[in-house]
């Protein structure tokens, strides 16, 4: 049997993902921190410079990448949740709307008058 979730507030769940899908902006403002930080670096003269340029250039590359990784997987996730919660609200609504068919619908056939069957 598949697993059985329950979302009780859509409208907080809607929101709470809203604003983590916002905190991607905060990775990406760390990310241009990081990578300022890094351009500022002097390595001086001395021997294995290149080596320290090559080092810090390439810290620089997995720092963009990965930082991009995380905001996306941040947004996803926070859009993910929003959404989430937006299918769980109206999967409720049309429920209850399809209950309240099927109930009125019992009720027509159920009120109905019964006229008996003869042979013509």
């Amino acid at each position: 049997m598949a697993p059985f979730y329950e979302v009780a507030d859509t409208t907080a769940t809607h929101a709470a993902g809203q604003r983590l899908a916002g905190l991607s902006g905060d990775v990406q403002q760390a990310k241009s921190t990081l990578v300022t930080a890094l351009e500022a670096v002097t390595p001086g003269s001395r021997h294995g410079v290149g080596d320290v340029t090559v080092g810090v250039d390439a810290f620089q590359t997995w720092a963009v990448e990965t930082s991009n990784a995380v905001a996306n997987g941040v947004s996803n996730l926070g859009n993910n949740t929003s959404n989430g919660a937006k299918t769980v609200a109206q999967t409720s609504n049309e429920t209850t709307a399809l209950q309240n068919q099927q109930s009125a619908l019992n009720r027509d056939v159920n009120s109905g008058s019964r006229q008996p069957v003869t042979a013509g």
